[in-house]
């Protein structure tokens, strides 16, 4: 026997993001197209106009006429689905490094074994159809738009869909919840800080072990294989090196304090 399957938006940043349709969409309709430019001048020898290929667009689909209901239950169907839906087109300041990415979440289309899409909601449309009679909305019509990402858009810690493990049911170690675009900022610049520190850290060990090295007093003891002149004056000129970029990584700092 078939078991009934529900379409999702599984959100490769954050379970909490998940979300499952209360009823299946009739159809998934894909568009995919090459963006062409057309030269109003140019023209061949028969007449035509000349084309040039410029790129593939990303694809995408549209979803119409998804439907929600609560009116058995009385709850309103903006708590129970437009609003958790509302987060899809909600940017979120994602901290990668000492980089803030700020952008919607990611999500993957998927129905049964099937993913068609690693996307973005490019536009969410609803209207209220049906109230109770103190006014709670209790059915929904939505239209979402899905715009195709590219996999540089799933971070090394990304979710892999599983349809058995989903939403508040996955228990694996999940990426932390999305940072706000503030905290994203301030995060980065205690990250540029740390790097900065690290970096004179390593500096200063990189200057003892050239005097180590080029200590006149370890010359006597020939043996010795830390006397090593040659080597101290490698040591230094990595150190100069890696003094120039711990001035970069002090000014990265200093720009970002500016955001914060």
């Amino acid at each position: 026997m078939t078991v009934l399957q529900k379409a999702r938006l599984f959100c490769t940043d954050n379970r909490d993001y998940d979300f499952q349709f209360l009823f299946n969409p009739e159809m998934l309709q894909f568009q995919e197209s090459i963006k062409v430019k057309d030269s109003k001048s140019a023209r061949t020898d028969q007449g035509t106009p000349k084309v040039s290929f410029e790129y593939p667009k990303a694809r995408s689909t549209t979803l119409n006429k998804i439907m929600f209901d609560t009116y058995e239950s009385g709850k309103s169907v903006m708590k129970e689905y437009i609003e958790k839906l509302q987060n899809s087109v909600k940017f979120q300041g994602y901290s990668s490094g000492g980089t803030v990415v700020s952008r919607p979440p990611i999500y993957q289309l998927c129905w049964g074994d099937q993913n068609y899409l690693t996307c973005f909601v490019e536009k969410l449309d609803y209207k209220l159809t049906m109230f109770l009679a103190d006014g709670t909305p209790v059915r929904a019509e939505v239209k979402l738009t899905l715009k195709e990402v590219d996999s540089s858009f799933l971070a090394a810690s990304a979710r892999t869909y599983n349809k058995d493990l989903f939403g508040s049911r996955d228990t694996r170690q999940q990426p932390a919840k999305p940072l706000s675009a503030g905290q994203a900022r301030e995060q980065a610049v205690r990250n540029a800080e740390e790097a900065h520190r690290n970096c004179l850290a390593q500096v200063d060990q990189m200057r003892q072990d050239a005097r180590h090295r080029n200590n006149r007093w370890l010359g006597f003891l020939k043996s010795n294989p830390d006397f090593n002149p040659q080597e101290a004056d490698r040591l230094n000129k990595e150190a100069d090196k890696r003094s120039k970029e711990c001035e970069a990584l002090q000014k990265e700092a200093e720009e970002l304090k500016k955001w914060v």
